[in-house]
């Protein structure tokens, strides 16, 4: 008796054990889960960050590019054209720039 005792003692904390086993690689999985969305969207959120920087700074190279090539006092014709074509050019040059930075973070 004592032997059936002993037994049905080991066989109930072995069922136990197998449950605490099934909740933990259960709050695992959940806690993996939440770790790898919050790690996505910290990574998001530096993408986001880096690009909004790369993009101030581009538009204020292009302000500073346009500002430089012609006086806005004294804008001609020509001049005008002139400060069109160099803002399109740099604007051009601004989205390139993005794409290969998008393209390197993807």
């Amino acid at each position: 008796m004592e032997q059936d005792q002993r037994q049905r003692l080991l066989e109930l904390e072995n069922e136990t054990l197998k449950r605490e086993n099934e909740i933990l690689t259960h709050e695992i999985t959940e806690l993996r889960d939440v770790h790898n969305k919050l790690k996505q969207s910290l990574d998001e959120a530096l993408r986001n960050s880096r690009q909004q920087t790369v993009e101030r700074q581009l538009r204020s190279a292009i302000s500073e590019t346009a500002d430089a090539t012609v006086d806005s006092t004294a804008i001609s014709e020509p001049q005008h054209d002139y400060k069109r074509v160099a803002e399109d050019t740099c604007t051009s040059l601004y989205h390139m720039e993005m794409s290969v930075f998008i393209a390197a973070w993807k």
